[in-house]
């Protein structure tokens, strides 16, 4: 369910200007497209999760 949600989030995004290319992105590519996500809306908010790969993002 939250993966459903992510994708829906993140596909508006897309349509707001700030785009993801279709293909397979590794960490520091998400990482890079998170905070630039994160820099362009000022209604977004990253936050680590503890110190592994995961990121939350809230609204």
């Amino acid at each position: 369910m939250f993966l459903f949600a992510l994708c829906l989030y993140l596909g508006k995004l897309v349509s707001s200007g700030v785009s993801l290319e279709f293909r397979y992105h590794n960490t520091v590519e998400v990482e890079r497209y998170l905070r630039d996500v994160n820099n362009t809306f000022d209604f977004t908010h990253l936050h680590s999760i503890g110190k592994s790969i995961f990121w939350g993002g809230s609204l």
